[in-house]
């Protein structure tokens, strides 16, 4: 066998690797939407939220923008580029003013696509990404005199997106129903939903 004839042969075997590494691809690309796991978080503007912390203060979320985009195309290796589904979302909040959320794979991130973790949407205890993990799944939780169940609880690390370190608890179709701030004293701010009105943007 000639040496042009084993190149030949290497040349063919490298692309069949790359075209097996390419299923499910659209347009040439790997392309990867959101986790559904997190379909049950997203929605469409003018959803809100109102929260009271325990010395009667009050913050009322809504949400003013939530649209789809793509991360990508980028390079994963020598066969095959990328392109991920991102959610951009914002909110202004009466309180601490506008941010925004990104959703991406199976998280959701504050501030920018590279920001902080606030949710991981695995339901695996003891998940870490960063400066996040799931602290705790509760069958249910009363808050504010409401019982909610199967509440996902976030524990967060303060970063540069993230001014304090955090709890969050998520609950599907309603989102954060309670946050607790937590200063350098190890002093707590807890806000509780007291009001909501949610409309999903996957139903």
């Amino acid at each position: 066998m000639t040496r042009r004839t084993l190149i030949l042969l290497g040349f063919i075997v490298i692309c069949a690797s790359c075209q097996e590494e390419e299923g499910g691809k659209v347009g040439g690309n790997d392309y990867y939407n959101i986790s559904e796991n997190l379909y049950p978080l997203l929605y469409i503007p003018e959803s809100y939220w109102v929260y009271e912390n325990q010395t009667g203060s009050l913050d009322s979320v809504i949400l003013i923008y939530c649209e789809a985009d793509t991360l990508g195309p980028f390079k994963t290796g020598d066969c095959c580029t990328m392109t991920q589904e991102v959610y951009n979302l914002e909110y202004e909040s009466s309180k601490f003013g506008s941010f925004t959320e990104h959703f991406i794979g199976y998280v959701i991130k504050r501030g920018s696509i590279d920001g902080a973790y606030i949710y991981l949407s695995s339901f695996d205890v003891g998940d870490n990404r960063n400066n996040t993990s799931i602290a705790a799944i509760h069958d249910s939780l009363i808050i504010a005199g409401v019982r909610y169940y199967q509440i996902v609880e976030m524990e967060i690390s303060k970063d540069d997106y993230i001014s304090s370190d955090m709890r969050l608890f998520y609950v599907d179709s309603v989102g954060v129903i309670q946050k607790i701030l937590i200063d350098n004293l190890n002093d707590s701010i807890i806000w509780q939903l007291i009001e909501y009105n949610t409309t999903l943007l996957f139903e």
